[in-house]
């Protein structure tokens, strides 16, 4: 810290003292003359103390009950969005959570049986996979069986995933058959018909 950020900025003197009006923010008050300012206190690594970090922001998921979703595939969690700093002196890396978009507890928004009947009428036409691959599927015994794997999906793997559309990622499925598929077919317009 340097003289300029602990002098008040209307009367110059160092007689202040600061509470905090946020996770981001300290309000500065001059004991002084009154005056009151707000500043960004500098980040420093918890490890090293060194005030030069990189920064960048990431969104990511975070599970209410991490127990609970090591279980239950369909458990709530909330989508994140954090500041990510990594120390450019020791490479240590934290995070800080900047918002957070609650509560959404997953669970259909149309049966499965409505989406099977849109998945068996587009059968043989081609969709595309989250990385650009192009296939396209035939619906054989309650199962989806892609042109470029020997992969059958079964129905109640589209029942499980149907439960937490929309995807962003592939990562929500990763426990199913063909989680790539699964993504390339639910979130196609096709498929979700505005439901989703």
């Amino acid at each position: 810290m340097n003289d300029t950020d602990v002098r008040c900025p209307a009367c110059g003197t160092t007689e202040i003292h600061g509470t905090r009006a946020g996770p981001n923010t300290i309000t500065l008050t001059c004991d002084e003359c009154g005056h009151q300012w707000a500043r960004r206190p500098g980040v420093s690594c918890p490890r090293c103390t060194s005030g030069d970090p990189y920064v960048r922001r990431v969104d990511g998921w975070q599970y209410d009950d991490l127990a609970e979703a090591r279980e239950d595939t369909m458990a709530a969690y909330d989508d994140v969005t954090y500041d990510e700093f990594r120390c450019r002196k020791c490479n240590h890396v934290w995070r800080v959570e900047v918002s957070r978009r609650t509560g959404r507890t997953p669970k259909p928004i149309v049966s499965v049986d409505q989406v099977w009947a849109r998945i068996e009428a587009y059968q043989g036409e081609t969709f595309r996979q989250i990385q650009g691959g192009e296939f396209t599927y035939e619906v054989r015994h309650r199962s989806v069986v892609p042109d470029r794997t020997n992969r059958q999906i079964p129905k109640s793997n589209f029942d499980e995933a149907l439960g937490l559309v929309p995807l962003r990622t592939t990562v929500p499925v990763q426990h199913l058959q063909g989680p790539s598929y699964i993504f390339a077919i639910l979130m196609d317009d096709r498929v979700r018909a505005g439901d989703w």
